[in-house]
């Protein structure tokens, strides 16, 4: 992933790792699992149509109505046969938000936008390929407190990449401190 990796991850340390974040009674770390669907039309009518499982781990802080939230996804392995051949794409993904939220009593609902430093690693009968890249990304989701540091979590996220359809539906918890 080289430069643009380190960049993306040195930044997402420092937002996510600051004492102002710690600090912070509305910082949390959580961890979700679901469903990522994964689309990409490679022409010829051979096409990758995937509904893959995933996770990822976040973290962040909720600022009033602003915040900040970082990640790291998983995606995991999509298998398809492309003209006889087997082909197997394995992606991950670092994550930067911002995020507005809005807190309605023990719910709250957000929505965020940022970016994604991506790398995608496929392997064509043996032949090994790769690519990444860092592009737009987007989401809504809405949490349940269920204490006042541990809440349940649900969203829906779209990554704007090189690939037709990369996105994700999750169900996860959230600790705060």
């Amino acid at each position: 992933m080289g430069n643009k990796l380190m960049a993306v991850a040195g930044a997402l340390a420092s937002l996510v790792l600051t004492s102002t974040a710690w600090s912070n009674p509305n910082a949390y770390l959580g961890a979700s699992a679901g469903q990522a669907q994964i689309e990409e039309d490679f022409g010829g009518g051979v096409d990758l149509d995937e509904e893959q499982n995933f996770y990822k781990v976040f973290g962040g802080a909720r600022l009033g109505l602003f915040g900040i939230e970082a990640g790291y996804v998983d995606f995991g392995t999509a298998e398809t046969e492309v003209l006889g051949a087997d082909v197997e794409l394995d992606l991950t993904a670092l994550q930067l938000y911002g995020t507005v939220n809005a807190d309605l009593g023990p719910a709250g609902l957000f929505a965020k936008a940022g970016v994604v430093n991506w790398q995608a690693d496929a392997d064509v009968d043996g032949t090994a390929l790769d690519d990444d890249g860092t592009d737009p990304a987007y989401g809504v989701g809405a949490r349940f407190d269920l204490t006042d540091n541990f809440a349940l979590r649900a969203e829906y996220e779209v990554f704007d990449v090189d690939i037709d359809n990369l996105s994700l539906w999750s169900a996860g918890v959230e600790f705060s401190f």
